[in-house]
């Protein structure tokens, strides 16, 4: 397993500004989230938003957010300085994929509309 953490991603926002500002949204028209999941056939493990999290197994993956840098303190004082970083460090840990300055600088990325019959 992977031993990243928020550190190993702090070049994001000097090389890539925009992108620890930017959002993913999926738009679905008429069609809820949970519908969306059941036609794929996946299941809602964790949601979160922000630092709060939902689904299935809420808190399977706090040991590895904590670890990779995420401050889940329940403090006003909380840090959210390195959140997004905290954020790539995890979906390395859980994904396997490490994003880095020349993956980004050599990928192509599209955006596409899926219309449902």
């Amino acid at each position: 397993m992977s031993t990243t953490t928020a550190q190993d991603y702090t070049w994001l926002e000097e090389r890539f500004p925009g992108l620890t500002e930017a959002n993913c949204v999926t738009l679905i028209h008429g069609l809820p989230p949970d519908a969306l999941l059941r036609r794929l056939g996946a299941t809602e493990e964790t949601r979160f938003v922000g630092v709060d999290r939902h689904g299935k197994d809420p808190d399977g993956l706090v040991p590895v957010m904590r670890e990779v840098g995420f401050d889940l303190s329940e403090d006003e004082d909380r840090d959210f300085r390195l959140h997004t970083e905290a954020a790539f460090a995890l979906a390395e840990r859980v994904t396997g994929v490490r994003i880095t300055p020349e993956l980004l600088d050599t990928s192509a990325f599209v955006g596409a509309l899926v219309r449902l019959p």
